[in-house]
């Protein structure tokens, strides 16, 4: 069974805090809608940052960031990317975007401790 959406689609992501000392970067992902089906209860579903398009240059759509789950990069490997294709930088999340992500981020009983640590979202 493939785990990639069919047909494949680019994911947008926001790179939302970097760890130089130990060549990571922590990543959330940006979905057009919150699935019931991976997120099946209410308190699952709080952990996404609802962001309307109207307001964000960088979006097609209302869609949502998933602040459930904290996924790691190795920095070279993101650096990369941004090298080969300047144009994926889209934009940037607002101050108060920012805030917000970080309360779910902090808050989420979801994301292991240890990576909260490792990029500055601990209590």
């Amino acid at each position: 069974m493939s785990l990639s959406p069919t047909p494949p689609k680019v994911k947008r992501f926001v790179v939302i805090a970097i760890n130089a000392a130990i060549n990571s970067s922590g990543l959330l992902f940006i979905n057009s809608h919150v699935n019931p089906n991976v997120f099946p209860n209410a308190k699952l579903r709080k952990l996404h940052l609802a962001l309307a398009a109207d307001q964000r240059t960088y979006l097609d759509s209302d869609s949502h960031l998933d602040c459930s789950r904290l996924y790691e990069l190795a920095l070279d490997r993101l650096m990369s990317k941004f090298v080969a294709k300047p144009g994926i930088y889209l934009g940037q999340l607002s101050k108060a975007d920012m805030a917000k992500m970080s309360q779910i981020v902090t808050a989420a009983k979801t994301i292991e401790k240890k990576l909260k640590r490792r990029y500055g979202f601990m209590d």
